[in-house]
């Protein structure tokens, strides 16, 4: 059996914002996820996922995304050779059904948001025996963004005073605390954000329970 043993992703720079510090009055530095073959930070995580699939014989993703993490399935299926279909909910704008089939992904628009093509993903996976890849609810996906962490480790002579993140599935918040306590540095505080309309990390920590938003308008 063929094995996996590509990087799919690259070491992107770390460099200072003079704007930003400006604005905060402190040094400020942005990590250039924007520079994966993607242009997404989500190419880590899912790799390592996607990876470990193909090394345990899976030969046909399948995926629900709006974006980006369709892109990363897509790009790993076609440098596996391998097929990957990406359920898109009909809000997607074209040029990322456009990109991922450009990247000879399968793309199927179902449903008017994520969850409903989630749904119909799983659906499919189970009827047609495809292997899922979930956007962002799995230890290797978050095993796989920590490596964002171990670059920062070497590219700084310091430890950061302060890390911040956007959350939105809530995988790569989980990736960052995964590689701060990798590299030791667990006492870093780190700030999570979110975008007004899909707070549902705050709306949790909020209630003290997971919850569902009753609907997501960003």
């Amino acid at each position: 059996m063929k094995m996996c043993s590509k990087q799919f992703y690259v070491t992107t720079p770390l460099i200072e914002s003079v704007k930003l510090g400006e604005i905060v009055n402190y040094p400020v530095l942005l990590k250039y996820e924007n520079c994966q073959p993607i242009g997404s930070y989500k190419i880590r995580g899912i790799s390592r996922l996607i990876s470990q699939k193909y090394n345990d014989g899976a030969r046909h993703f399948i995926t629900a995304s709006s974006g980006n993490a369709g892109l990363a399935v897509a790009y790993c299926a076609r440098g596996l050779d391998v097929p990957a279909t990406i359920l898109i909910p009909n809000c997607s704008p074209k040029c990322i059904i456009d990109q991922i089939t450009r990247l000879k992904g399968k793309v199927i628009i179902f449903g008017n948001d994520w969850n409903e093509a989630n749904a119909e993903a799983l659906r499919i996976a189970s009827k047609d025996g495809l292997t899922y890849i979930t956007p962002f609810d799995d230890p290797l996906i978050w095993t796989g963004i920590s490596s964002v962490v171990d670059e920062l480790k070497q590219q700084l002579d310091v430890e950061p005073s302060c890390v911040v993140v956007s959350v939105g599935g809530g995988g790569f918040l989980a990736g960052i605390l995964q590689g701060l306590k990798k590299n030791n540095w667990s006492n870093v505080p780190l700030v999570a954000v979110e975008t007004i309309g899909a707070a549902s990390l705050n709306a949790c920590v909020i209630s003290g329970n997971h919850v569902t938003l009753p609907k997501v308008e960003t």
